[in-house]
């Protein structure tokens, strides 16, 4: 054993779909190559995360209680769900989570 650390994230089971449709629209509106998706994919790969089940009924409530389109509420019913922190850029997720109890992983430049 080397005695390093693996860190791992958790994420809800719909992060890789989110990530195909994400590239796929860079493809459809001409921002990046099939080149530089599959790059990017590869790279995407590389990130050591744990994939979990979130409750369908706990993401309709937090949508619902918060104003936000489901795929942002699977994100904080996962970090709820697996008492973690949540790491988001987005302003928007960032304050619902805030708001639902959610501890930040602040990231800074």
């Amino acid at each position: 054993m080397s005695g390093k650390a693996t860190l791992c994230a958790y994420a809800p089971g719909s992060v890789p779909w989110e990530m195909v449709n994400a590239f796929s629209a860079m493809l459809k509106r001409k921002r990046a190559t099939l080149a530089q998706v599959r790059q990017a994919w590869n790279a995407y790969e590389q990130i050591p995360l744990r994939l979990v089940e979130v409750e369908t009924e706990q993401v309709l409530r937090i949508a619902s209680q918060y104003d936000i389109y489901a795929y942002d509420a699977y994100f904080i019913v996962c970090a709820l769900q697996q008492k973690s922190a949540l790491l988001t850029l987005d302003g928007g997720l960032r304050q619902a989570a805030i708001q639902a109890g959610v501890k930040i992983v602040e990231v800074t430049a």
